[in-house]
């Protein structure tokens, strides 16, 4: 069973990926993906506003609440601040390069640097959810050597997250190991 490709599509758009996808020769190449302003709003500056303003009234003695509950209140958004900023820092370092999925073999470009990946050398594709919430995902290729990142994947839900991973580690599976068994599934 061949996977659609309209569908392929429609799960890249999703996560925002720069794509374009060559039917006749079943390649894909991949760019960066984009996070989207209102998530940027949400989960940095409307915390950053909220922290500034429980922070003038903290340090300003305005007594609407006592120095220990604004204090109290401080610690979760300062938290929801510096783990909105990793998470968006670590999902720019990972899909910053160009990816070409190819049935014979897989490319990285970053810059001047140019990688590639045969096809005798991949074992298999493994996924991983780096969050209890599932926001955030990752599709890893096994190799010989090492294990190289194929996609990384943010959703603020993480309502589609493990469905969207295993759409594509199927796709990808069936690119590279079609008719075959990964050795590492």
């Amino acid at each position: 069973m061949e996977l659609s490709a309209q569908l392929l599509e429609s799960k890249l758009k999703r996560h925002k990926f720069s794509f374009t996808y060559d039917d006749n020769n079943k390649m894909l190449c991949l760019s960066n993906s984009s996070i989207s302003l209102g998530a940027i709003i949400a989960y940095i500056f409307i915390p950053i506003i909220f922290l500034v303003v429980v922070a003038a009234f903290t340090f300003l003695n305005l007594r609407v609440l006592s120095v220990w509950q604004n204090l109290a209140m401080l610690i979760p958004v300062i938290l929801v601040v510096v783990f909105s900023i990793r998470v968006f820092r670590q999902k720019i370092k990972k899909s910053k390069s160009l990816k070409i999925f190819c049935p014979d073999r897989f490319v990285i470009v970053d810059g001047s640097f140019r990688m590639e990946v045969p096809l005798a050398d991949m074992q298999g594709i493994e996924k991983s959810l780096t969050d209890n919430d599932h926001s955030l995902g990752d599709l890893l290729l096994v190799t010989n050597k090492r294990n190289y990142m194929l996609l990384s994947l943010f959703d603020e839900t993480g309502r589609y997250m493990e469905d969207d991973l295993d759409f594509f580690k199927k796709y990808l599976n069936e690119l590279w190991f079609a008719g075959k068994e990964p050795m590492y599934a």
